[in-house]
């Protein structure tokens, strides 16, 4: 048997939205910032959650967000249903769990805490410049292989990002 890393099951996802001031949440999302984000969550999810192959065995995923506050409840539960519908998944075999925790509770949220971070501040120039961000941010590009500025090419299923630029909406 072919011996597996630790971390060979884990994948990194990430989506950075630039120029936020050109939200047009009134016109998209019926006037709202929580639509838009969990929005968001869905394109960030549907290309993760997959089927098993034939011979692969059964898949479950498992997803945590960081608690937002108490009104997450009821938009993760629309967003499951939602996942599980455009995955036919009535069952809730394949999207067992979508859940909503504090950070410091799961080790993994902090880890993707570090990384978006990481990413966020790679692509925000106007940031301050500290030395001790800088080099983590050069670190992670060195190890991945790829500056984080932008997206990443397409193709990449390990660490995986997607900038998303909104179009300027004249209303």
């Amino acid at each position: 048997m072919k011996d597996r890393n630790a971390f060979d099951g884990l994948r990194f996802r990430g989506w950075l939205v630039e120029h936020k001031e050109r939200l047009a949440h009134e016109f998209f999302n019926a006037g709202s910032h929580d639509d838009f984000y969990y929005k968001m969550y869905y394109f960030l999810l549907d290309p993760l959650v997959q089927p098993a192959k034939a011979g692969e065995g059964e898949r479950t995923y498992h997803i945590y967000f960081d608690l937002k506050d108490t009104r997450s409840r009821t938009k993760i539960d629309k967003l499951k249903k939602v996942l599980r519908n455009r995955k036919r998944d009535s069952q809730g075999k394949l999207v067992s769990r979508l859940q909503s925790i504090p950070a410091e509770q799961l080790q993994l949220m902090q880890l993707t805490d570090f990384l978006l971070g990481a990413l966020t501040y790679r692509n925000r120039p106007q940031a301050s410049q500290s030395q001790a961000k800088l080099a983590c941010v050069a670190h992670i590009e060195k190890l991945a292989g790829f500056s984080l500025m932008g997206s990443t090419p397409n193709g990449l299923t390990k660490f995986n990002f997607y900038t998303f630029t909104p179009q300027e909406v004249c209303l």
